[in-house]
């Protein structure tokens, strides 16, 4: 039988959520207490990669998926992202604590590989870092009407197609690396935005 997925818990949370976890029966660690603290986010999917265990990052950086998706990829990592829209019941550090516990034995049970978003009422979306970039995604007969391959024109938008959640009823689907990426004085437009 398979471990269950121990939750890791990202620097921008607190640690304490791990031992309140613990102590609920879910595996979890933080990643200050497996000596990742002040990693940069690709190396922590590498170190965690590394473990001979499951893992899921949890964590309250929405931009996480987004900056990272090729290192998420790569690494095969699984992450839980709590949605930080809160109402005013809430400070923010109550809202990141409540959202993991309600929906911690869900995300122990998250498909390996993929990324999903957590709110007070449920999990807004979840597909696999891999589909984000599917063919499939792109209508085939705007990629033949301009004449380039599939391959050609995934290159010109930059290599991948993300689905950037504003809410739980709006979204903007399949925005071109390049296009989310893209900065001006520093900053990333669309991240801002």
């Amino acid at each position: 039988m398979l471990a269950a997925p121990v939750l890791v818990i990202d620097e921008c949370l607190n640690t304490r959520l791990a031992t309140e976890l613990t102590l609920r029966g879910r595996p979890a660690k933080s990643i200050a207490s497996l000596g990742l603290r002040g990693l940069d986010d690709p190396q922590v999917f590498q170190a965690l990669g590394d473990l001979s265990e499951p893992y899921v990052i949890v964590t309250a950086d929405a931009a996480m998926p987004l900056d990272w998706m090729g290192a998420i990829e790569t690494a095969g990592a699984t992450v839980a992202v709590i949605d930080s829209r809160h109402t005013a019941d809430y400070l923010v550090e109550e809202w990141y604590r409540d959202v993991t516990h309600r929906w911690a034995h869900v995300m122990k049970d998250q498909p390996a590989g993929s990324v999903h978003r957590y709110t007070a009422r449920g999990i807004v979306s979840g597909a696999r870092v891999a589909d984000l970039a599917d063919s499939t995604s792109l209508p085939e007969p705007s990629v033949s009407g301009l004449g380039l391959t599939y391959d050609q024109l995934t290159a010109c938008l930059g290599g991948a197609c993300y689905d950037v959640y504003l809410s739980d009823l709006a979204s903007w689907r399949c925005v071109p690396a390049r296009a989310w990426k893209y900065t001006i004085g520093g900053y990333q437009v669309m991240k801002k935005w």
